[in-house]
């Protein structure tokens, strides 16, 4: 009698163990799911739709400069036909912004800078797979 009573507490540790060692387990995978970054989704709109390109009028673009930074280093080039800054513009402006995103590169960088008639300026800057405006970084779709 006292054998089987042992047999059983032996077995009832075994499964205390175990229902245990499974929730331990299970928590750890629960808080690593946890700590992953959420991502939002929305589209935020088209580049040019963002507060940042508020008073930018293509019309009134008087030149571009575009910087192509990699490993190599800058390339800089300078567009004054208005018909090649509109072909630019007009790839800019189908991006769709998604999500923000904190990535970050030094070796994949285009930088779009828009001179305005009025002296103003507006820089696009797109650097590995996302852009910056402003401060802020996004991921994009097309």
């Amino acid at each position: 009698m006292k054998k089987k009573i042992e047999i059983i507490i032996i077995i009832l540790l075994v499964i205390l163990i175990v229902f245990i060692g499974y929730k331990l387990v299970t928590k750890d995978m629960e808080s690593d799911i946890d700590d992953e970054p959420k991502i939002d989704n929305r589209i935020y709109g088209y580049l040019f739709d963002l507060d940042y390109y508020k008073g930018f009028d293509i019309k009134n673009v008087s030149s571009l400069t575009i910087n192509r930074i990699t490993e190599g280093g800058i390339e800089p080039e300078e567009v004054n036909d208005i018909n090649e800054i509109v072909g630019y513009y007009n790839s800019l402006s189908k991006i769709k912004i998604t999500s923000e995103c904190d990535m970050a590169c030094e070796d994949n960088s285009i930088i779009y800078r828009f001179f305005m008639n009025d002296g103003n300026e507006y820089v696009v800057e797109k650097e590995c797979d996302w852009f910056i405006v402003g401060t802020k970084r996004y991921y994009y779709e097309k």
